[in-house]
């Protein structure tokens, strides 16, 4: 499969030098259709980019511990996103920064192809290579705020229908 690393947003800014250089970081890793590739609640030491197929996002909707106690919730997971690799969307970003717990969970809906980083070979690039790494920080810097914001608004949908609902059962 022949990729064009100059089309993947995440790279937009970088240098034909220090594309190249990225290269070397990215290993292609290919997963059937079905394959849960990234799980919510699991540590994350990595993040991919889909350069090939087809994948859902899912995130449970009610916190574990509450679920265990209501038996008649059977699917407590959202799809929040279907996406292909036209656009190169990324997963797991947030792990290259920190080692905590997966926010939601990405599955395979055909056979896909990603390009993996993992939080070492990160690390190893930000200690040889400052000037590529800020510029991949920035990028990745401005994936998280974007996150936030649409989180954000998600919140105030949220708890604007639960105040109406509220409001509902006091008239």
């Amino acid at each position: 499969m022949e990729i064009n690393w100059s089309d993947i947003p995440f790279f937009k800014n970088l240098a034909l030098s220090q594309l190249e250089k990225i290269k070397t970081y990215l290993t292609p890793i290919s997963f059937p259709k079905g394959k849960v590739v990234i799980e919510e609640g699991e540590i994350g030491d990595f993040m991919l980019i889909l350069v090939q197929g087809q994948v859902r996002v899912l995130k449970n909707m009610i916190l574990k511990e509450a679920a265990l106690n209501l038996p008649f919730l059977k699917n407590t997971q959202k799809v929040l996103a279907v996406l292909d690799s036209s656009m190169y969307p990324i997963f797991g970003e947030i792990a290259l920064l920190d080692n905590d717990l997966r926010s939601a969970s990405v599955v395979t809906d055909t056979d896909s192809v990603f390009l993996k980083i993992t939080r070492k070979d990160f690390l190893q690039l930000v200690s040889k290579e400052p000037d590529l790494a800020l510029s991949i920080v920035l990028v990745l810097g401005q994936k998280i705020a974007q996150r936030l914001r649409q989180a954000n608004e998600d919140i105030i949908k949220l708890t604007t229908a639960l105040a109406l609902v509220l409001g509902k059962d006091k008239n």
